[in-house]
């Protein structure tokens, strides 16, 4: 309630889009970019971008790798630490836990694994199946990453013994011989081990196509065991009281499974790191929708459990 208070108290007016890096999205790899007023926000820049591309604008960059920010760093920006990201190497040994042997091998034997072209029909499939997966019915997080079937990605499908779609992920490739996660969707019920076997299939598509490393991409509010500043932690610490509405630790989980290498990923700002535009992003990203959501579901739950006691 409190985090909603101070959304309503920061966020009277609609913020509107007023800039836009349509060129650099595709020369640069940027997952999105976008201008709130006078502030600009990008998210999981491919490569550095010079600071006169933005003409002296407030900047906020999220999901940074290390290299990344520390350019940003020696230039003058705050920077956070947000999370970690999953890296997956093509020479490492990422199936090799006995629980997560079983459920591939569980989901092999009921499914098949198949890369579905970029067509109309699967566009219309995969924007259905967004809508009917387990977190279907809640609001959907949004420019944090792609979640389009869009030309530059590539669309891997599980599918059960009738041909369903039972589980998708969507990759993008914003780095030479790299792959990124955008987006993983199941079905409600679907077959266990779906996922997980989905996951392998393309690791070993992805592995014989002659990329080097693989990114789950990251986790956010990953709780770390020294933080560099206040702010850092308040900030950590404020993501992890909203675990009711973004399950950072079930995801964390999910993807430590495949024994990834778990680097840092930071948030940086010019000239600092302004909860005011936090809390911006927040709205225009969906996370305080979700949020919301969550909070009633929550409350929805332990008001029922009461009357039923």
């Amino acid at each position: 309630p409190f985090l909603l208070i101070i959304f309503f108290i920061f966020t009277k007016k609609k913020t509107r889009l007023i800039y836009k890096l349509d060129t650099a999205e595709v020369e640069l790899g940027i997952e999105y970019s976008a201008g709130l007023n006078k502030l600009t926000w990008l998210n999981n820049p491919a490569n550095v971008i010079p600071l006169s591309a933005f003409e002296n604008r407030r900047l906020i960059i999220t999901s940074c790798r290390k290299d990344i920010a520390g350019y940003y760093s020696a230039n003058g920006f705050e920077i956070l630490r947000m999370g970690r990201e999953a890296i997956l190497s093509f020479d490492g040994n990422h199936f090799e836990k006995k629980k997560l042997k079983s459920s591939i091998i569980h989901g092999g034997k009921y499914s098949s694994t198949e890369e579905a072209p970029l067509n109309k029909k699967n566009i219309d499939k995969f924007e259905q199946l967004k809508k009917n997966c387990a977190l279907g019915s809640l609001p959907r997080l949004k420019k944090f990453f792609n979640d389009c079937f869009i030309s530059g990605t590539r669309l891997f499908v599980q599918k059960n013994e009738t041909g369903e779609w039972i589980a998708a992920i969507l990759i993008s490739f914003p780095r030479t011989n790299e792959a990124l996660l955008n987006l993983m969707l199941r079905m409600k019920n679907s077959l266990n081990g779906a996922m997980e076997t989905l996951i392998y299939n393309v690791f070993y598509i992805l592995k014989d196509e002659g990329y080097s490393r693989w990114s789950l991409s990251d986790v956010p509010f990953i709780i770390f065991k020294n933080y560099v500043s206040a702010k850092e932690l308040l900030f950590n610490f404020t993501g992890r009281r909203l675990k009711y509405a973004y399950n950072y630790e079930g995801l964390y989980k999910f993807k430590n499974k495949f024994n990834p290498v778990w680097e840092d990923v930071y948030l940086c700002g010019s000239p600092s790191v302004s909860i005011r535009y936090l809390l911006k992003i927040s709205m225009q990203s969906n996370l305080l929708k979700l949020a919301a959501a969550g909070l009633i579901k929550q409350n929805n739950f332990i008001f029922c459990r009461e009357v039923h006691k």
